[in-house]
């Protein structure tokens, strides 16, 4: 399933929401389910972003520097407000990305053992995600569905969080946006996530230290 590219800019609206209210759940509402649960259509979201940025970027090095790059300027914010020691969600979609760029074996191999020796966010199976919708993202739909569903299934397995099985409803906006052929284009900045992940996390961590 391939996005337009004015679909995919609203897919990265509904992504920024979802993380803001999954952030804002995690740090000042954990018992408030409501709020995670909508925070589970974050991440897949942002894997089959990554996925699309693979598959039409003409200079796959760069963009996986300018992630790397934002990774290590959000770390900071995201140990203090998230609590957590382990890398980032952006290191997650860089490893994912160095393995679809990578020619070689023993680097494709080195990404894969990485979230078994070094804690990151969603581990493993975050990285067998992001690849379930690159290898598919330009087959039919029902492809394009399955595996990324197992890949959602097994997350979930994995991280031993039963509401992360709510991230199936990812594909089904997907879906839906390949199908809405009329929504309004909207543009947004460039760099506009890079810079908002750090920044919003930095604001809620200050906002946790001053109530």
């Amino acid at each position: 399933m391939v996005l337009s590219r004015q679909s995919s800019e609203w897919l990265k609206i509904i992504g920024i929401v979802t993380m803001v209210i999954d952030h804002i759940g995690h740090i000042f509402y954990p018992d408030v389910l409501l709020l995670r649960i909508i925070g589970r259509l974050t991440f897949p979201i942002f894997a089959y972003q990554l996925a699309v940025g693979m598959d039409r970027s003409s200079n796959r090095g760069n963009y996986l520097f300018r992630l790397l790059l934002f990774a290590m300027i959000a770390q900071i914010p995201y140990t203090l407000a998230i609590g957590v020691q382990q890398a980032n969600i952006l290191f997650t979609l860089l490893l994912a990305g160095l393995f679809i760029l990578s020619g070689k074996t023993w680097v494709k191999l080195l990404t894969l053992l990485l979230p078994f020796l070094v804690p990151i966010d969603y581990g493993f199976m975050g990285m067998v995600l992001v690849l379930a919708f690159y290898y598919t993202i330009n087959r039919k739909w029902s492809y394009a569905i399955i595996y990324p569903l197992f890949a959602m299934i097994g997350l979930t397995i994995q991280m031993s969080f039963w509401i992360q099985l709510f991230s199936i409803l990812t594909l089904a906006i997907i879906y839906t946006l390949t199908r809405w052929e009329n929504i309004k284009a909207i543009r947004i900045p460039k760099y506009y996530f890079y810079v908002f992940y750090p920044g919003h996390l930095l604001l809620l961590w200050i906002i946790l230290n001053l109530i």
